[in-house]
C-alpha cells in the first residue's frame, strides 16, 4: 500500500512496480466510489481526489494528467 498525496487530497492505493513505467512516474487508471478513513484519506484508488476540479484552458477538460504527487509506503 502506498499513500499518495497532492495539494488536493490523499489516497491510499495498492501498488506494484512495472518495468514499462519510467522511474518517478505513477499511473493510476482506476477509480471507485469514495471511501474515506477517519483522517480523510481516500482508500479505494481514484485519481479524482488528487486532482483539481478547475478545468483546463482552452478545452475545459479535466486535470488528470501531469499531477504532481508525493508517494510513500503506507
Amino acid at each position: 500500500m502506498v499513500r499518495v498525496t497532492s495539494p488536493q487530497g490523499v489516497d491510499a492505493v495498492e501498488t506494484y512496480v512495472a518495468g514499462d513505467i519510467m522511474r518517478g512516474i505513477m499511473c493510476l487508471h482506476e477509480g471507485a466510489w469514495p471511501a474515506f478513513d477517519d483522517e480523510g484519506v481516500k482508500l479505494n484508488g481514484s485519481a479524482d481526489i488528487l486532482t483539481s476540479t478547475e478545468p483546463t484552458l482552452s478545452s475545459h477538460g479535466s486535470r488528470t494528467h501531469s499531477v504532481l504527487v508525493q508517494a510513500e509506503r503506507a
